[in-house]
């Protein structure tokens, strides 16, 4: 697991405790990315750049050195954090300072390690962060999934939720399911969808045959047949899931456009798969 902490955007918990489940459950490390962005620095450093807030409207001027102390007491709380929940769970994590631009931390990380690498996004789910993930498949070729985090509502304690679209992932998208579940001890629930009620109704028989007598897995549809994201995220929400698995591209997580519907409804932590 390649956890990607950027220092100057809000950390949250439940991403940190994502990571650590996910990495639980596949026997991994964690390797915790502290980076402070590259990026801010050099528009520091322009006379004209101005910081805005509450006690200066008008704007004032960019102090580096303070900008730098502030990076460096975030990332001293969040690996406090992280260091307590991965020692309950007796994960290892290795920490790593570094001043660069986020995606290109991770891609570099991700390419020293290896091809079988997930990484993990350490600010809330929002739909500006879910509009991120193309880049960061494109962008981060030594990943295969990338975690986050909702801090929507209350923690959700229903399945963990495998959103299959293609018959031919099933057992892969099962398997992944099956082994978050049993860290938390929940039951699997695969939600399929179709395009047309044609294709659910063949999808659905072939998965319910394909896990007939697995003790605690369960097959539901998501939604109409052809509903697209928006009804299917709603039809997600109401399971409740305490983790989901999908796919990227499909028609819950659309490429194009910007998918933001899946944000507005999620509160549970989400492994996005190539």
């Amino acid at each position: 697991m390649v956890l990607g902490i950027e220092c100057s955007e809000p950390v949250s918990a439940r991403a940190l405790a994502a990571t650590v489940h996910v990495a639980q459950a596949f026997h991994a490390e964690v390797e915790c990315l502290l980076i402070e962005d590259r990026q801010l620095f050099d528009v520091a450093n322009y006379t004209f750049a101005r910081e805005v807030s509450a006690a200066a409207p008008t704007g004032r001027g960019i102090d580096i050195d303070a900008l730098a102390t502030d990076m460096r007491l975030a990332a001293r709380g969040a690996e406090r954090n992280l260091s307590a929940m991965a020692r309950d769970a007796d994960v290892p994590v290795q920490f790593r300072p570094l001043r660069d631009a986020p995606v290109k931390a991770l891609a570099d990380a991700c390419q020293a390690m290896g091809p079988w690498n997930a990484v993990a996004l350490s600010r809330p789910l929002s739909r500006r962060l879910l509009a991120r993930t193309g880049r960061l498949f494109d962008r981060v070729t030594g990943m295969t999934g990338v975690v986050m985090a909702s801090d929507r509502g209350d923690v959700a304690d229903g399945p963990v939720v495998a959103v299959v679209e293609d018959f031919d992932r099933l057992a892969g998208m099962r398997r992944t399911a099956e082994r978050l579940a049993r860290v938390s001890g929940r039951d699997v629930r695969i939600a399929i969808i179709a395009a047309t009620r044609r294709q659910l109704a063949w999808l659905e028989r072939e998965v319910r045959q394909s896990v007939a007598g697995m003790p605690g897995v369960d097959v539901v549809p998501l939604g109409a047949a052809g509903g697209g994201a928006e009804v299917a995220a709603e039809a997600l929400r109401r399971i409740n899931p305490s983790f989901v698995v999908a796919a990227h591209g499909g028609q819950l997580l659309p490429a194009e456009p910007t998918p933001g519907t899946l944000a507005d409804v999620l509160a549970s932590p989400l492994l996005i798969v190539r």
